[in-house]
């Protein structure tokens, strides 16, 4: 059933309604097309069925049948320390510090950092930091094989403390027409979720509204508090969160 699961998520771009349609109606699958569906993809999957399928993303709605990755899938069990950050793409010496200073400080308290590219900065650090012994996992928005090859990353490499997550593996098309099944892999994933001085955009509102009701305990730190946090060299500001965070 693996196979089956990956041959339609292949099919329909992980579409969730359309696969779905397909079990439903039990469309026919080529007997020889389904044996050599693994040689379609370079990394590795996990479906809806695998014990090893995250349980917080199995009890949302509509989770994914199949998750696709690179690096080490055991960064999941962290789930009550897991934590999304964002921030504004506002790009500055004492900005860059605030940012490295807040995630160096829940990093240095066992939490697993959930990042995306919607934030520029965060995505930089992100990758300035890819070879240190940080735990960060990437959710990553669209094809997996296309971000791989856009970040000149080779599948080969071990990625012990680092894992890349995608519900899509080679998108033909722009078939990402909503964020809803990116946002439902993110943020299920999550059990906080941290905003830099962003909540003032629609997309970030949304974003934040999302987590909200999808019950996560969420923090947003207005540009106010962490230029001042900037100027007292960041005095009790990792200490607050992570007391948010309990």
């Amino acid at each position: 059933m693996d196979n089956v699961l990956l041959y339609f998520s292949l099919k329909y771009n992980g579409d969730w309604d359309k696969i779905f349609q397909a079990l439903e109606s039990k469309e026919k699958i080529e007997f020889s097309i389904l044996q050599d569906v693994k040689k379609q993809i370079r990394c590795n999957f996990i479906t809806l069925l695998n014990p090893l399928y995250p349980s917080e993303l199995k009890n949302s709605y509509k989770p994914p049948f199949v998750l696709y990755f690179v690096g080490n899938l055991e960064l999941l069990s962290n789930y009550n320390k897991t934590l999304s950050i964002y921030a504004d793409n506002e790009t500055n010496e004492k900005y860059d510090q605030s940012i490295n200073y807040i995630l160096d400080y829940a990093i240095n308290n066992d939490y697993t950092i959930i990042v995306s590219s919607e934030s520029v900065n965060i995505k930089n650090m992100f990758f300035n930091n890819l070879e240190s012994n940080n735990r960060f996992i990437y959710s990553i928005k669209g094809s997996i094989s296309n971000f791989f090859i856009d970040n000149s990353l080779d599948y080969n490499d071990k990625f012990k403390n680092t894992l890349f997550i995608s519900t899509i593996y080679n998108e033909n098309s722009v078939i990402v027409e909503n964020d809803s099944f990116f946002n439902n892999l993110q943020v299920n994933l999550s059990k906080f979720a941290l905003f830099l001085n962003c909540v003032n955009t629609k997309e970030y509102i949304n974003l934040f509204n999302y987590y909200i009701n999808e019950g996560k305990e969420v923090l947003s730190i207005p540009e106010i508090e962490l230029s001042s946090a900037i100027n007292n060299n960041f005095l009790d500001l990792g200490t607050k969160i992570l007391k948010y965070f309990k």
